[in-house]
């Protein structure tokens, strides 16, 4: 083999190489960021179940409640006027004399 051979082989396996550490790394990067999530969650989990939840927590547990009890009342409004109208239109046709389905 040539010198020129054997420099262009090398570089080659250089670039093959810088390829791989950096698909490595990338994928070692990955997985510790998944791996500390994971340590973030169960620390923020063990906290909880050790202290009780916090005064943020509570709040926002407090106003979650609030929203869906305000909520289903507006539903209960909104369907209780509909089955009013609906009740109504009833009447007045049966008033026409023409029953509607």
């Amino acid at each position: 083999m040539s010198r020129v051979e054997d420099l262009g082989r090398l570089r080659e396996e250089i670039q093959v190489g810088h390829r791989d550490r950096m698909e490595f790394v990338t994928n070692l990067r990955q997985t510790v960021a998944g791996l500390r999530k994971s340590f973030v969650d169960e620390n923020r989990a063990a906290h909880v179940a050790w202290f009780g939840p916090t005064q943020a927590q509570v709040r926002a547990s407090e106003k979650a409640a609030q929203r869906a009890s305000e909520e289903a009342e507006r539903t209960a409004a909104k369907e209780a006027a509909q089955r009013a109208s609906e009740k109504a239109e009833r009447t007045a046709a049966k008033k026409r004399g023409k029953p509607k389905k």
